[in-house]
Order: C-alpha cells, then structure tokens, then sequence
C-alpha cells in the first residue's frame, strides 16, 4: 500500500526542484503585505470575495497556516443556522456554512431567488435568470440596479456580522476587502461596516480600519510572484 503524500511533495519528487505551493488567498494575503495596504501592518484580516469566499489571517506581521495548513477556513464557518426554510447546502456537505450566503455563487443563488419571486430589475430579467453569473449582478449595481444593489448589500451585512466576530475575537488593526467584489467597493464596504456594527465591541471596532483592496481584481501572477519572493526573503512585509 502506498503512503499518501502532499501535492507539494509529489511534485518536487517529479521536477527534483523546490515547491512554493499554496492557495490562492493565501497568495492574495501576501501580496497585499509585501505591495499593498497590509504592508507593514501588523494584524491584518485579508477577506477575498469573488466566486467563492477566502480569508488571509495575518497577526503580527505572520501569515497564519494552522496545523495542517487549512487555517482561515472562513467560508465554512456557520451561519444562520436557524433558517431552515431557506437553508443551503455547502460543497462540504454540511448546511449554511457562510460561503453559501456570501460569495459570487451565493449571489447567483440570491438573483434567482429573488426573481422567482418576482421582484423587478431593468438589466436582469426572469427569463434569463439561469444564465446569468455574479458579474452581472455586480455589473447591474454599477448601473444603479436596485434590485442588484439591494442584493449585494445584503451579503454585505451578513459578511460583516461575521467579520465583527472576528474582530472581537482577534483585535485586527486593518480588514482589507479584495476579490473581484472590490469592483464595486463603496456599495459593498459601505454594508460590510453596518453588518459589523451588529456584533463588533465597539473598542475593537473603532480600532480596525475597513479598506477595499487596492490592488485590483486580477492578481494571480502578482500574488504568485510576491508569495515566492517572499519564501526568498527577497522583499520586506
């Protein structure tokens, strides 16, 4: 019987050259700390909201992995676990993980939702609903969509709740919000700040700052290069 190894393993056995390997929120995370807003802060929640939802924790200057490297598991925290009428099944297999109330898939779930019970849109219409993806709704409220704008600040209200236990719970100084949500940043910060207002102490409330991301929607190769440099010790954080 063969031992299981990591992909990381596996692959450095087959090119016989070193593997930096890692998910891509993660990667997000230290691009915004080697040339984005994170860089030189200390305690710094990096949140990725674009298809799905991920989560960078960075606390004093370290990124953390957790044991087996599946720290910042945000997406898969539960939440509304007493709406039974209107739960959702997650890719892991249990119900109303937070992933499945906020992210672009949740938001495709949410217009169809919504259309099916007949609530109006001029850009986004009923007898289109199965073809339409989370980038028309965000495209919808950059238009002024009310239906499109009043769908998305509602994931952003539950994302801060969420958020605002995290800040009691770890005492960040900054919570950058990245993906390609940032796309419409003030409509979804604006939301994201009363959600926390919900669950957040006040004291580590007022001392934890919420930016959009300003490094853009597109990041892959940059977050690659930076996650590498930084293995190098190439660059400062």
């Amino acid at each position: 019987k063969k031992q299981a190894i990591s992909f990381k393993k596996y692959l450095e056995k087959e090119v016989h050259w070193p593997i930096i390997l890692d998910n891509d929120t993660r990667a997000i995370g230290i691009a915004e700390q080697v040339m984005g807003t994170a860089k030189g802060v200390e305690n710094v929640l990096v949140v990725k909201v674009s298809r799905s939802l991920g989560l960078s924790i960075i606390l004093n200057k370290t990124m953390i992995m957790g044991s087996m490297g599946f720290a910042g598991n945000f997406a898969h925290t539960q939440f509304l676990n007493n709406d039974v009428e209107n739960a959702r099944l997650c890719s892991c297999g249990k119900m109303n993980c937070l992933g499945t109330v906020v992210s672009g898939e949740a938001l495709q779930n949410d217009l169809i939702v919504a259309l099916d019970n007949h609530k109006q849109s001029i850009y986004l219409k009923k007898e289109h609903k199965e073809s339409y993806q989370y980038h028309d709704v965000l495209d919808a409220v950059l238009k002024g969509d009310a239906l499109a704008i009043d769908l998305l600040q509602q994931q952003g209200n539950k994302l801060g709740q969420a958020l605002g236990n995290l800040i009691n719970l770890l005492n960040p100084n900054l919570i950058l919000i990245g993906g390609e949500f940032v796309m419409v940043e003030d409509f979804f910060i604006d939301s994201i700040k009363m959600g926390i207002k919900k669950t957040a102490l006040i004291d580590t409330m007022l001392s934890c700052k919420i930016k959009p991301s300003n490094l853009g929607r597109y990041l892959g190769s940059k977050a690659g290069a930076c996650m590498l440099l930084k293995a190098c010790d190439l660059v400062e954080y």
